[in-house]
């Protein structure tokens, strides 16, 4: 039997490990030829956006961000009072310091989008009040905020101070995503992005509105007004448990939850249309939620059951209203 020479055998390895090294260095010669070909994060965009005269006359709501950007070219993007085109999805999610016109693209879904970009869904519609699920198309454009919140368009004599008591948002929250303007020197016609914040009291006033313009949430009677006006614009309609809840208004579900949800229990939100303005409405502590978020409800839809999740005393809707006075109280 031949016995194999042992220089040879400790070749072998050094040759295979030759290899692999050379495989190695030509895969990372790839890799960093490929990022050096990515974009340089661009600087940040949008957020607060000054108007110009082009901008301001096609700007009547919040919304009208999106109806700037209607090309059927690539994706578009706010940056001062700019549009820009993406230059690759990698630099479009870099960059999200900044108000996105967004296009939407095939079986797209308003709660898709939202994921997508880690938003509420809540967000998209409140910024976007002229757009519902059911009439979403291709290519249709829609304003993506880079965080949850709201949009504010300043006008006169606002101020820093004023806007975050409005709002009740921290002011340094408010500086942080609307770095690229100098809030000291507000002008009319600047639109900032206040994070966390929540539409506030529209112009039109309950005296405006017809008297049956809302329904009760609940069968009146054996239902009936257990708690009036108390904290976070609430008033508790108490009835059975298990009777109906109804959707007040028309409207769109923007968010469902279930569990404790910090007392709330199981509850319901919803985006009712005001006169051109978004009221939304959360109905808490239910025993069954019957809705999903984005369908659409009509007054008098049956949305749920009365119950008493969470933090509640007896078999009670919990009703809140962000966006104008509470519809119900006295």
């Amino acid at each position: 039997m031949k016995i194999p020479d042992p220089e040879k055998l400790l070749r072998l390895p050094i040759a295979i490990t030759i290899v692999i090294v050379f495989l190695l260095l030509g895969v990372s010669f790839k890799i960093f030829n490929a990022m050096a070909s990515i974009p340089k994060n661009e600087p940040a965009l949008g957020g607060p956006v000054l108007l110009d005269s082009h901008l301001s006359n096609t700007l009547s709501t919040y919304s009208s961000f999106a109806d700037v950007a209607q090309d059927e070219g690539p994706q578009l993007y706010l940056r001062g009072n700019s549009l820009m085109a993406e230059q690759s999805p990698l630099n479009l999610n870099s960059t999200r310091n900044g108000v996105i016109a967004y296009k939407v693209k095939k079986n797209e879904t308003l709660s898709s989008i939202a994921f997508k970009f880690d938003l509420k869904l809540k967000t998209i519609l409140w910024a976007n009040p002229d757009i519902r699920p059911n009439s979403l198309k291709v290519g249709q454009t829609i304003t993506v905020l880079p965080t949850d919140g709201v949009l504010h368009k300043v006008i006169s004599d606002e101020t820093l101070d004023t806007i975050a008591q409005l709002y009740n948002v921290p002011k340094n929250n408010i500086s942080k995503i609307n770095k690229n303007i100098q809030l000291g020197q507000l002008a009319s016609g600047i639109v900032l992005v206040i994070p966390d914040g929540t539409p506030r009291q529209p112009k039109t006033t309950k005296s405006e509105l017809s008297a049956d313009y809302f329904a009760p949430p609940v069968a009146m009677p054996p239902g009936y007004i257990s708690q009036g006006l108390h904290k976070t614009n609430a008033i508790d309609f108490a009835t059975p448990c298990g009777q109906p809840v109804f959707a007040t208004a028309d409207g769109v579900v923007i968010s469902t939850k279930q569990g404790w949800d910090e007392g709330f229990g199981n509850y319901i939100e919803i985006l009712h249309e005001v006169n051109g303005s978004t009221v939304t409405m959360r109905y808490a502590h239910l025993q069954t939620i019957l809705v999903h978020e984005e369908d659409v409800v009509n007054r008098g839809d049956k949305i749920g059951l009365v119950g008493e999740t969470g933090l509640a005393t007896g078999c009670h809707v919990h009703l809140e209203v962000y966006g104008m006075k509470n519809p119900f109280a006295n």
